[in-house]
């Protein structure tokens, strides 16, 4: 239902667009003290931030990358974010990342998995159990290593494996 709160409530629609303002519009500025150096390291990261060097589907810069990973965050509690070794980034919604009922690779098991995240023994996510949408269900697709994974999450308590929206409430 957190995901009808904007959608049916003008109110809270309002609400997550001032956050959204406030948390996710801000410019790269360098201030290293060497002019020349700063003028070259903004014009790199305004290189890479076009949304055909900054998004794997070439569909949004940086800066709307960050408002939809910030809108997801907030909505659904949790968003992912994996770096791609041509310097892309690829977006996952939080809803992917979850427990498959079959399919796992040979040695998992669903019951190794914590909300589809699959942790050692200290509780550092190793991998994600990546699924894909097909029609208006998501099919199991692969374990996604998390050694090249950001998840941008809220977090609440030290040992929570995923984020919780703040929502969750409303």
């Amino acid at each position: 239902t957190a995901r009808d709160l904007p959608r049916n409530f003008t109110a809270a629609a309002w609400a997550l667009n001032k956050h959204l303002d406030y948390v996710s519009t801000f410019f790269f500025r360098a201030k290293t003290g060497d002019p020349g150096l700063n003028r070259e390291l903004e014009s790199l990261v305004k290189w890479w931030e076009a949304r055909c060097n900054f998004d794997n589907a070439k569909r949004h810069n940086r800066q709307r990358f960050i408002r939809l990973a910030e809108t997801a965050r907030t909505i659904d509690g949790d968003f992912f974010i994996q770096s791609l070794a041509n310097g892309r980034v690829v977006g996952i919604e939080g809803d992917r990342i979850r427990t498959p009922w079959h399919g796992l690779a040979t040695g998992i098991s669903p019951s190794d998995l914590v909300h589809g995240v699959r942790l050692n023994k200290s509780g550092r996510a190793m991998s994600y159990a990546l699924h894909h949408r097909s029609g208006s269900s998501l099919v199991f697709d692969r374990m996604l290593s998390a050694r090249y994974v950001i998840q941008h999450a809220y977090w609440g308590r030290i040992d929570q494996v995923r984020g919780v929206s703040p929502l969750a409430s409303a």
